[in-house]
């Protein structure tokens, strides 16, 4: 129901992935707003072409998809039922990455079969970040393209997580997770004290800030996620270090960390 509320629908699946698309339209369905989403204040959104409020409609439904997993009694009988052969800490749960770009939009296939789908190297970007949410311990990742269009209030929750270059952009871009807890604007605010060195290269007072920061959330993934790119180069930046890395979407999680990937390809 979130994501038909949210003006959104699943195109296809990949594995254990499925690509939800959320068109840039004009207007919705019966000219109103949802109204399970009628506290966004969202004025006029039904007449006019508006991407800001679709990129708040679309990141509300993986929210609030995330939240009804997490609480469902069906989907936790369910992970307990799995836990004697997937071990004790199993449970059932998603992750998302969003992401805002373009796309061609037609039919792939043959007389036998047909599939309408979507094919763009954003399209490949966004199951990069989908995949990374389990590298970094969140539910969801979003890009700064998509975070630009986000409303002031709800940036608030929005933390830094990384800053790569992938082969699409001629710019660097930065990664960013949801906060869900209360203190989600404090943890953003702290955040801030160990990503602003890890950019500029200082990643002698970085660790020392991701140290205090891991003193007091021990099991942060985005932080024990930034830690383990440190320590793996012994905590200096490599020479080529520019404020990012250098990722193709199609890497490997061993490879991630690779000296030649902080660099742009001859």
């Amino acid at each position: 129901s979130h994501l038909k509320y949210s003006n959104g629908y699943v195109n296809k699946n990949i594995g254990d992935a499925f690509l939800l698309v959320w068109k840039y339209l004009k207007g919705m369905a019966n000219g109103e707003l949802p109204q399970m989403y009628d506290d966004l204040d969202l004025m006029n959104f039904a007449i006019s072409d508006n991407i800001d409020d679709a990129a708040e409609l679309s990141l509300r439904a993986c929210v609030g998809m995330i939240g009804e997993i997490a609480v469902s009694p069906s989907i936790q009988s369910f992970s307990d039922r799995l836990k004697p052969r997937m071990g004790s800490n199993f449970y059932v749960k998603l992750g998302f990455g969003l992401h805002i770009g373009w796309s061609i939009e037609g039919a792939v296939g043959s007389e036998q079969k047909v599939d309408a789908t979507y094919v763009s190297p954003h399209v490949n970007f966004v199951m990069y970040l989908e995949s990374e949410t389990k590298a970094y311990g969140v539910p969801l990742l979003m890009s700064r393209w998509f975070w630009v269009h986000l409303s002031p209030s709800t940036k608030k929750r929005c933390r830094k997580v990384d800053r790569i270059h992938v082969y699409f952009s001629t710019k660097p871009m930065t990664i960013l997770c949801y906060e869900f807890g209360e203190d989600a604007e404090e943890v953003v605010k702290e955040s801030e004290k160990y990503f602003v060195p890890y950019v500029n290269g200082d990643w002698k007072l970085c660790k020392q800030q991701l140290d205090l920061f891991l003193e007091k959330r021990p099991n942060d993934g985005p932080a024990l996620g930034l830690m383990d790119i440190l320590e793996s180069y012994n905590f200096k930046p490599p020479q080529s270090w520019k404020g990012y890395r250098y990722l193709d979407v199609f890497i490997s999680k061993q490879s991630h960390l690779d000296e030649d990937l902080f660099s742009p390809r001859q």
